[in-house]
């Protein structure tokens, strides 16, 4: 049987980086739902600046955790954190009583995501080399 790059990746360091990414992401998000409470508000301009430091972030500590894939160990943790995001919003939407629904946005998000993950894998690969 082949060994694909999914069996190499250790699931353990890419969880952490998806923790790691969830931590730091999850904060600000609440904060500035409680104070704005809506869509209409200027300080859902955090949660957004947020995402690509929470994402770079996990990206660089998974990449950190296993130098002969770091790239693959980045975009794992961040698939894992974009999982975990939808599974709670799909679990709220249904306690709301909102439909499920799955979002083009989140698709967007989820290649932005990975790329912003990637970039912090880069950074930490050139940290390693300096």
């Amino acid at each position: 049987m082949a060994v694909t790059l999914l069996d190499r990746v250790d699931w353990g360091d890419a969880g952490l980086g998806a923790a790691l990414i969830l931590a730091v992401l999850g904060p600000p998000v609440l904060i500035v739902n409680v104070l704005a409470g809506g869509d209409d508000s200027n300080l859902w301009i955090v949660p957004a600046l947020a995402i690509f430091a929470a994402f770079a972030l996990g990206g660089w500590v998974a990449a950190r955790r296993q130098p002969g894939t770091p790239f693959v160990h980045a975009a794992a943790a961040a698939v894992l954190a974009l999982v975990a995001v939808r599974i709670v919003r799909t679990a709220v939407d249904l306690v709301q009583g909102d439909g499920v629904s799955f979002p083009l946005t989140f698709v967007l998000l989820a290649q932005i995501a990975v790329s912003v993950a990637v970039l912090g894998a880069y950074a930490a690969v050139r940290g390693r080399r300096a």
